[in-house]
């Protein structure tokens, strides 16, 4: 894999909570924007891994902005971060003034 360029926006996504047991996270990035997917363990639920971010976000000054089909957005000074679950991927995608 690439590796991440050093921007604002991908420091904010390597700083961002990795679910327990998640597993090889592929990191991609552009102007702008950073995303990391991560394959979950068997077993947790959707839900509950989102709900695992809220809590962690929330702790760390994010506002979580909404929630949505196991997805949230949460905002801090300027910057976004979507949090999405599809069956056992985890998708992270940080964004904001680089």
């Amino acid at each position: 894999a690439a590796p991440v360029r050093t921007c604002a926006v991908c420091l904010r996504l390597a700083r961002a909570p990795a679910h327990p047991g998640a597993k090889a996270p592929p990191r991609t990035s552009g102007d702008g924007f950073a995303s990391r997917d991560w394959t979950l363990p068997a077993g947790p639920r959707a839900s509950r891994v989102i709900d695992w971010y809220i809590t962690r976000l929330q702790a760390r000054g994010w506002k979580v902005l909404g929630k949505s089909f196991d997805t949230i957005r949460a905002k801090r000074q300027g910057a976004t971060l979507s949090v999405g679950v599809r069956a056992r991927t985890l998708e992270v995608i940080a964004s904001g003034p680089s």
